[in-house]
C-alpha cells in the first residue's frame, strides 16, 4: 500500500514539471507565428510551378475532351491550261480567211475532311503525360517541407544555443539566409514577402 501511494505522489509531482515544459515549447514556437505555415509555403510552391491540383485536373479534363474533337484537314489545288488553235484548210483559204482561236482556262479546287481517333477515348497518352505532373508536384512539396523544417530547427537552435563565437554566428546566419533563399526560389519570392508583410502587421 505504501508503494502505490509513493507512485501516485511521484506522478503528481512530475505533472507540473511536464506542463511547464510544454508551456516553454509553446512559448518558443509562438515566436514563429508570424511566419507562413508549411502548408502555405507548399501551396505557394506548387502554384509557382503551375502544378497545383486544380491545374492538373483542368489539364486532364482538356486532354480527355480533346479526344472527342475531330481532326480537320484542309487542302487546295490549282490548275491552269492554255491552248491555241489555227485552222487553215482549203475552205478558209478560198475566201482568204484563216481561223485562229486561243483558249485559256484556270481551275481551282478545295477539299476538307474531318477524322476522329476513337481509340483515344479508351487510352489517351496525353492524359498520362498530365498525370506525370503529380510526381513533380509531390517532389516539390517534399523538398519545400524539408527546407522549411531545416530552417525552423536552425532558428530554434539559434534561440536555445546561440553560437559563442563571431565566426559561428556568421556561419549560422548565412545558413539561415541560404535556406530562406532556397524557399524563395521554390515559391517565386513568396516566403520573404510573407515574412515582411507579417512583420509590418506586427509593428
Amino acid at each position: 500500500m505504501k508503494r502505490i501511494t509513493l507512485m501516485v505522489v511521484t506522478c503528481l509531482a512530475l505533472a507540473p514539471a511536464a506542463a511547464r515544459a510544454d508551456d516553454e515549447v509553446a512559448r518558443i514556437m509562438a515566436k514563429f507565428d508570424n511566419e507562413p505555415t508549411v502548408r502555405e509555403v507548399q501551396k505557394a510552391a506548387i502554384e509557382y510551378y503551375n502544378v497545383s491540383p486544380d491545374t492538373i485536373a483542368s489539364l486532364r479534363s482538356r486532354a480527355r475532351s480533346k479526344a472527342l474533337l475531330p481532326g480537320l484537314s484542309i487542302g487546295g489545288s490549282t490548275y491552269k491550261q492554255s491552248s491555241s488553235l489555227a485552222v487553215d484548210d482549203i475552205v478558209y483559204r478560198a475566201i482568204g480567211i484563216a481561223r485562229f482561236e486561243d483558249q485559256n482556262g484556270a481551275y481551282y479546287g478545295a477539299s476538307a475532311s474531318l477524322s476522329w481517333n476513337l481509340d483515344r477515348l479508351v487510352f489517351n497518352a496525353e492524359e498520362v503525360d498530365v498525370m506525370s505532373l503529380i510526381g513533380i508536384q509531390d517532389g516539390i512539396q517534399r523538398e519545400v517541407t524539408t527546407l522549411y523544417y531545416v530552417r525552423r530547427r536552425l532558428q530554434i537552435e539559434q534561440l536555445l544555443n546561440p553560437p559563442s563565437t563571431t565566426a559561428a554566428r556568421i556561419a549560422s546566419q548565412l545558413r539561415l539566409e541560404e535556406l530562406t533563399g532556397l524557399l524563395d526560389a521554390y515559391t517565386g519570392g513568396y516566403f520573404s514577402r510573407a515574412n515582411k508583410r507579417a512583420r509590418r502587421n506586427a509593428e
